[in-house]
Formats: structure tokens, C-alpha cells, sequence
């Protein structure tokens, strides 16, 4: 039996409870069900956040895929992720097999890229060897060089770390474009790079990705990362105008941005720097029109209200709700695995 875990987990996150209790019951007694195991792993990924018994079931059945199932895709997703300040135990408890496993074997891709997967939110720091490591058996596969240089983007958050971090990410993901093949690869490999240039201080460079990454949009309108690149491109794009005194084509840019939605700009939600550096330039209309639009498509962005509501009556907000702020940074991570054909995921 064939069937795509991504999308199995993706929707069972709206199970009615009843019917993930039904499953939960019947993992217990069946262990070895992996699609009813990826299903209950789906709910509690939606649901965890809220409530700690969901939380706790959502651990046991991480640990139970890191420990039995470390070289399966799935171990190497969101769905089996474990934070370190919402699962305190479960997530030592998963850095403990992630050790035992990688003490084993240095040379199985396949664990070591679920390893670094599972450690690049919470341990930058332990992450990197191990994209290393992975480069070193693999140099030619692009895939890692992609995942190195998003991992460069979560540390460029780290102070003290913005201009080497830049650096070396613009770097990873200029490899990783071109050891890309030619295509939807490199297409979504592109997606990344004009913001990395910007990062890095190369606004020329950021510019001339842009555009390159706006005009080979054009030939993927059905593409799952369509929605993605148009707002990567005009985001980037409406930042150098702003800062280059073109306030007009600045606002455009930003409408622009949000023309289409996407898998991940859906759920997680748009950028907000655009529109943060507009606020701060007094440009209140553009950026409620910005956020408007942004709700024609991101559903469960329920700061949207608020923020046009404090626009409205302060002329600024500062768009820093801490889950939020959570959400973006999980997406750094969620794009991690998505980019190269991972939510389509083998049967076992």
C-alpha cells in the first residue's frame, strides 16, 4: 500500500478528538501501524501547543519513531520534533537516542539527516557537524548544502553571529543552486537565495536573484512554491527600493507580496519585515492593505485583527506576539524539509 505521509499527517490534524482517541487506543495495541502512528502524530502537532496531555502522548510517539524508526523520512519532519521548553524530558530524552544512534553509524545518511533535522531548532550547534559530515559523504548532492545554509539563517539570529552567519549562507545556497538540477530544483533552491543576499549585505546580488526568481515563477504557477517565491522576490525587492528612497515601488512591492498564498505561507504566515520597515516609515495605509490581504489567504493568522486594530489607533505595532515569533522561526525550520520533494514521502 502506497500513501504519502505528509499529506496523511497534514490532515489529520483535523481529526475530531474522538476519532484520535479511537487511533491512540489502537496504536497502543498495534505499535508496528505506521499510518495510524503518522495519523495520531498529525493531530497532536496542531494540538499540542494547547494542552499538556497531548503534549505527552505527542513525546511517547516521537521517541517511539527516533528509537525504532531513525532512518524513516517521517523521523526526520516537523511531525517529529520535539521543543525543548513545550517537551522538557521528552526532548533529553530524544537528544539521548539521536547520540546513541549517530555512536553507531557515521556514515548513514539517512540518520544523520534526521539527526540534524531534529537539532537544528533547538542545537545549531550540534546541527552543523552534522551537515558537515553529510556534505563530506555526499558532496555532490545539493540537498545538504540547502539544509547547511538554512541552518546559517537560524544562527544569523544569534548575536554576534549576523555577519559570518550571512556569509556562509549566501555561500551553502549558492552551491546548492548549482549543483541543482535544472528546473523545479532549481527553482526552489533560487527561492532562497534573494533574502540570503540581502542578509549578507549584497544588495545587488539580492537584487538580480529577485528578479531572476520572479521570472522563472512564471513557468511554475502550479507549483506548490509558487505562492513562496512571488513573496520572496517582492519582499526583497520593496526592501532595497525602501532603502534606496523609492517609497512607491516599496508599497508595491509589498501588495505584490501577497498576491498568492502557499502551503507554508498558509499556516505559518507571511514576513512581516517589509511591512515593519514601512510602519517605521510612516506608511500606515499600505501596510493594513499589506495585512488585509495577507488574510485572504493565511486563515489562522489571528494576530491580523489586532495588528490593524493597533495600526489604526497607535500608528504602529510592533508584530512581536511570542507565538508568532515561534511559528516563524519553526518555518525556517519547516522549510528545511520541504524544498527537495520531501512531502511526498515513500511507503515503508
Amino acid at each position: 500500500m502506497s500513501w504519502d505521509y505528509h499529506h496523511l499527517a497534514h490532515e489529520s490534524g483535523e481529526l475530531p478528538r474522538s476519532e484520535a482517541k479511537r487511533l491512540e487506543a489502537w496504536v497502543q495495541a498495534h505499535p508496528e501501524d505506521l499510518e495510524s502512528r503518522v495519523r495520531v502524530l498529525g493531530f497532536y502537532f496542531i494540538h499540542a501547543a494547547y494542552w499538556k496531555p497531548f503534549r505527552d502522548m505527542q513525546a511517547q510517539h516521537v521517541l517511539w519513531m527516533i528509537r525504532n524508526q531513525p532512518a524513516h523520512p517521517l523521523t526526520g519532519s516537523p511531525y517529529c520534533q520535539l521543543d525543548s521548553l513545550l517537551h522538557p524530558e521528552g526532548y533529553q530524552e530524544a537528544k539521548r537516542l539521536w547520540e546513541e544512534h549517530l555512536s553507531r553509524s557515521n556514515r548513514d545518511t539517512r540518520i544523520l539527516s534526521n539527526a540534524a533535522s531534529f537539532f537544528t531548532l533547538p542545537d545549531p550547534l550540534r546541527a552543523e557537524p552534522l551537515y558537515r559530515r553529510l556534505i563530506e559523504l555526499e558532496p555532490g548532492n545539493p540537498e545538504w548544502r540547502h539544509d547547511l545554509s538554512h541552518l546559517f539563517g537560524l544562527k544569523g539570529d544569534e548575536a554576534g553571529m549576523q555577519s559570518q552567519a550571512a556569509q556562509e549562507r549566501v555561500f551553502q545556497a549558492e552551491e546548492a543552486f548549482r549543483l541543482s538540477e535544472r528546473g523545479s530544483a532549481q527553482f526552489y533552491s533560487l527561492t532562497d537565495l534573494p533574502e540570503a543576499a540581502l542578509e549578507a549585505g549584497e544588495t545587488e546580488k539580492a537584487a538580480d536573484y529577485a528578479e531572476e526568481l520572479l521570472k522563472m515563477a512564471e513557468g511554475y504557477t502550479d507549483d506548490w512554491n509558487y505562492g513562496n517565491a512571488i513573496h520572496e522576490g517582492h519582499t526583497v525587492l520593496g526592501r532595497i527600493a525602501l532603502k534606496g528612497g523609492n517609497r512607491d515601488l516599496a508599497k508595491q512591492h509589498l501588495l505584490d507580496s501577497a498576491a498568492w498564498g502557499s502551503p507554508q505561507l498558509n499556516s505559518f504566515g507571511p514576513s512581516m519585515e517589509l511591512a515593519r520597515e514601512l510602519l517605521a516609515a510612516g506608511e500606515t495605509d499600505a501596510v493594513i492593505a499589506y495585512l488585509e490581504r495577507c488574510g485572504e489567504f493565511w486563515k489562522c493568522g489571528y494576530n491580523l485583527k489586532h495588528w490593524i486594530r493597533e495600526i489604526r489607533r497607535k500608528g504602529t505595532t510592533d508584530f512581536n506576539d511570542h507565538w508568532t515569533a515561534y511559528l516563524r522561526l519553526f518555518l525556517k525550520v519547516l522549510r528545511l524539509w520541504l524544498p527537495w520533494g520531501k512531502p511526498h514521502l515513500p511507503s515503508l
